[in-house]
C-alpha cells in the first residue's frame, strides 16, 4: 500500500551539511517495521541555481514503537459474536491512536459472572465508551446494558453507527452518524 505524505522542504545550505528528519508515523504504519521509500528532489546552487534533480532510497525502514496511552481508558462495546470483527478493529485502532481499550474478554470460561465482575469495573475505569451499532446491536440487551453503566457513571459515550442501520434513538438528537465502511472499519 501506498500512503501519501507531506512534503518537507529544507532551506538551502551554504556549504555541505546533514540534516536530521523527524518522521511521525500516521495510523497507517505498523507497529515495529515500516518499509518505505524517499525520494528527494532538489537542486544544487552555485552561482546559479541549478536544474531540478532527484534521488530515490529504496527499501528504507522505520521502526514505530507504539503510541503511548496518552488519551485514557476506552471501553469497546459490540453485538457478540456479529460484530466481533468491527470490535477487533476498533481495539487495534484506539490503541494505535493511543487510547488504553478494554473489551470483554474472548477468553470467557461457562458460567463465568463477568457483569458482575469485570464490564461493570472496566466501563467505570473508562474515560470513553465507543459504542459500536449495527443492525444486528439491537438484538440483544447487553450493548443497552453497557451504555446504561456509562451513563449513570458519566463516560463520554461515542457511537459509531453503521450508516444503514435505522436510528437507535438512545444517543440524543446531536450523535452524528458515522459511515462505518469509511472509516474502514468493515
Amino acid at each position: 500500500m501506498v500512503y501519501p505524505i507531506e512534503a518537507l522542504s529544507i532551506p538551502p545550505l551554504l556549504k555541505l551539511a546533514y540534516r536530521t528528519v523527524e518522521v511521525r508515523p500516521s495510523l497507517h504504519c505498523l507497529t515495529y517495521t515500516n518499509y518505505f521509500d524517499v525520494v528527494v528532489g532538489y537542486r544544487v546552487c552555485g552561482k546559479t541555481i541549478g536544474d531540478l534533480e532527484s534521488f530515490i532510497g529504496e527499501g528504507w525502514f522505520a521502526i514505530v514503537k507504539p503510541a503511548p496511552q496518552l488519551f485514557g481508558k476506552v471501553f469497546i462495546s459490540y453485538k457478540e459474536p456479529e460484530d466481533r470483527s468491527l470490535a477487533d478493529r476498533l481495539f487495534q485502532f484506539a490503541k494505535d491512536a493511543g487510547f488504553d481499550p478494554y473489551m470483554a474478554p474472548a477468553d470467557l470460561n461457562t458460567g463465568s459472572h463477568i457483569w458482575g465482575q469485570k464490564i461493570p469495573a472496566a466501563i467505570k475505569q473508562s474515560k470513553f465508551m465507543f459504542v459500536i451499532w449495527t443492525a444486528s446491536t439491537p438484538a440483544g440487551p447487553g450493548v443497552k446494558k453497557e451504555i446504561n453503566i456509562a451513563r449513570r457513571n458519566k463516560i463520554e459515550i461515542v457511537p459509531l453507527i453503521e450508516r444503514t442501520t435505522p436510528d437507535p434513538k438512545l444517543f440524543g438528537a446531536t450523535w452524528n452518524t458515522l459511515d462505518l465502511i469509511s472509516t474502514r472499519l468493515i
